[in-house]
């Protein structure tokens, strides 16, 4: 594990995904999983970031996003 972040954002993960994201609580970040994702088939907003495990691999370009939107 790396050390703790110094720019911490808070996260709200579909629960399919919410194994790949414990690093990302480990090490400061706000991860919070929500059943209500399960109840919509898109979620729109300025914060949202498409993420299926297929494109986990994206997973560190997005959290570098959301701390620059969060600016």
């Amino acid at each position: 594990m790396k050390g703790k972040t110094t720019k911490p954002i808070k996260i709200l993960v579909h629960p399919d995904l919410a194994n790949e994201f414990v690093k990302e609580a480990e090490v400061g970040h706000t991860v919070m999983v929500d059943e209500i994702l399960t109840h919509y088939d898109m979620v729109v907003g300025p914060n949202c970031w498409r993420m299926t495990k297929e494109l986990l691999k994206h997973k560190e370009v997005a959290i570098r996003a959301a701390r620059k939107a969060k600016e």
